[in-house]
Protein backbone atom coordinates (compact mmCIF):
# COMPACT_ATOMS: atom_id res chain seq x y z
CA UNK A 1 0.00 0.00 0.00
CA UNK A 2 3.06 2.24 0.91
CA UNK A 3 4.30 1.83 -2.84
CA UNK A 4 0.97 2.50 -4.57
CA UNK A 5 0.50 5.58 -2.79
CA UNK A 6 4.08 7.31 -1.80
CA UNK A 7 5.88 6.07 -4.41
CA UNK A 8 3.22 6.14 -7.60
CA UNK A 9 4.21 7.92 -10.64
CA UNK A 10 0.94 7.87 -12.14
CA UNK A 11 -1.12 9.57 -9.88
CA UNK A 12 -0.41 12.27 -6.62
CA UNK A 13 -2.22 11.48 -3.69
CA UNK A 14 -2.19 13.33 0.08
CA UNK A 15 -3.54 11.73 2.99
CA UNK A 16 -5.98 13.22 5.91
CA UNK A 17 -4.23 15.37 8.75
CA UNK A 18 -4.38 12.65 11.30
CA UNK A 19 -1.04 11.48 8.43
CA UNK A 20 1.09 14.27 8.28
CA UNK A 21 2.74 16.55 10.30
CA UNK A 22 2.29 20.25 8.72
CA UNK A 23 4.15 22.15 6.11
CA UNK A 24 5.73 23.85 8.95
CA UNK A 25 9.79 23.96 8.79
CA UNK A 26 11.33 22.50 11.29
CA UNK A 27 14.76 24.35 12.63
CA UNK A 28 17.17 22.07 14.03
CA UNK A 29 18.95 24.39 15.71
CA UNK A 30 15.01 24.86 17.91
CA UNK A 31 13.91 21.33 17.90
CA UNK A 32 11.15 22.04 20.56
CA UNK A 33 9.93 25.52 19.04
CA UNK A 34 9.50 23.96 15.90
CA UNK A 35 7.72 20.77 17.09
CA UNK A 36 5.16 23.48 19.20
CA UNK A 37 4.86 25.38 16.00
CA UNK A 38 3.91 22.08 14.23
CA UNK A 39 1.33 21.30 17.03
CA UNK A 40 -0.11 24.55 17.12
CA UNK A 41 -0.42 25.19 13.24
CA UNK A 42 -1.27 21.80 12.75
CA UNK A 43 -4.76 21.57 10.52
CA UNK A 44 -5.89 18.59 12.80
CA UNK A 45 -5.56 20.94 15.72
CA UNK A 46 -8.80 23.32 15.78
CA UNK A 47 -12.54 23.06 13.93
CA UNK A 48 -13.62 21.29 11.45
CA UNK A 49 -13.76 23.84 9.66
CA UNK A 50 -10.07 25.03 10.20
CA UNK A 51 -9.28 21.19 9.47
CA UNK A 52 -11.35 21.48 5.42
CA UNK A 53 -9.37 24.69 4.66
CA UNK A 54 -5.91 23.16 6.10
CA UNK A 55 -6.63 20.33 4.06
CA UNK A 56 -7.24 22.11 0.79
CA UNK A 57 -4.30 24.08 1.43
CA UNK A 58 -2.25 21.07 1.43
CA UNK A 59 -3.86 19.45 -1.17
CA UNK A 60 -3.22 22.05 -3.63
CA UNK A 61 0.08 22.38 -2.13
CA UNK A 62 1.75 19.51 -3.30
CA UNK A 63 -0.69 19.28 -6.28
CA UNK A 64 -2.49 16.37 -5.44
CA UNK A 65 -5.02 14.46 -7.73
CA UNK A 66 -7.01 12.99 -5.02
CA UNK A 67 -7.10 12.89 -1.45
CA UNK A 68 -7.62 9.90 1.05
CA UNK A 69 -8.97 10.72 4.28
CA UNK A 70 -8.65 7.91 6.86
CA UNK A 71 -11.86 8.11 9.46
CA UNK A 72 -10.02 6.07 12.85
CA UNK A 73 -12.99 4.42 14.64
CA UNK A 74 -13.91 6.00 17.97
CA UNK A 75 -12.56 9.12 16.75
CA UNK A 76 -15.48 11.76 17.16
CA UNK A 77 -13.11 14.29 15.20
CA UNK A 78 -12.57 12.51 12.22
CA UNK A 79 -16.04 10.62 12.25
CA UNK A 80 -17.67 13.38 12.75
CA UNK A 81 -16.19 15.40 9.88
CA UNK A 82 -15.46 13.19 7.57
CA UNK A 83 -18.89 13.59 4.92
CA UNK A 84 -18.28 17.69 5.52
CA UNK A 85 -14.42 16.77 4.82
CA UNK A 86 -15.17 14.73 1.72
CA UNK A 87 -17.86 17.39 0.20
CA UNK A 88 -15.32 20.18 0.59
CA UNK A 89 -12.26 18.79 -1.17
CA UNK A 90 -14.73 17.50 -4.22
CA UNK A 91 -16.46 20.61 -5.03
CA UNK A 92 -12.54 22.14 -4.56
CA UNK A 93 -11.77 19.46 -7.56
CA UNK A 94 -10.26 16.38 -5.52
CA UNK A 95 -11.91 13.13 -5.52
CA UNK A 96 -11.77 11.85 -1.87
CA UNK A 97 -11.92 8.47 -0.65
CA UNK A 98 -12.62 7.91 2.77
CA UNK A 99 -11.60 4.54 4.45
CA UNK A 100 -12.83 3.65 7.63
CA UNK A 101 -10.39 1.65 10.23
CA UNK A 102 -8.70 0.59 13.36
CA UNK A 103 -5.45 3.18 13.23
CA UNK A 104 -4.07 1.54 16.80
CA UNK A 105 -4.85 -1.93 15.78
CA UNK A 106 -4.04 -3.24 12.16
CA UNK A 107 -5.85 -6.82 13.37
CA UNK A 108 -9.29 -5.06 13.12
CA UNK A 109 -8.87 -4.09 9.65
CA UNK A 110 -9.61 -5.95 6.20
CA UNK A 111 -7.06 -5.65 4.06
CA UNK A 112 -8.46 -7.52 1.35
CA UNK A 113 -11.33 -4.46 1.00
CA UNK A 114 -8.89 -1.10 1.74
CA UNK A 115 -7.07 -2.49 -1.11
CA UNK A 116 -9.75 -3.22 -3.28
CA UNK A 117 -11.07 0.33 -2.65
CA UNK A 118 -7.34 2.05 -3.08
CA UNK A 119 -6.86 0.67 -6.29
CA UNK A 120 -10.28 1.16 -7.60
CA UNK A 121 -9.97 4.86 -6.06
CA UNK A 122 -6.39 5.42 -7.63
CA UNK A 123 -7.96 3.51 -11.08
CA UNK A 124 -10.40 6.66 -11.35
CA UNK A 125 -7.74 9.06 -10.65
CA UNK A 126 -5.36 7.55 -13.43
CA UNK A 127 -8.71 7.72 -15.97
CA UNK A 128 -9.08 11.66 -14.92
CA UNK A 129 -5.51 12.15 -16.23
CA UNK A 130 -5.43 13.39 -19.77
Amino acid sequence: MYRRLSLSRRVRITACDMSYEGLAPMDPDRPYESMAARMVYSGFNGSAEHRVKAAIRTARTVGADGVVYFCHWGCKATLGAAQMVKQSLEAAGFPTLILDGDGCDPRNSSDGQVSTRLDAFLELLEGRKP
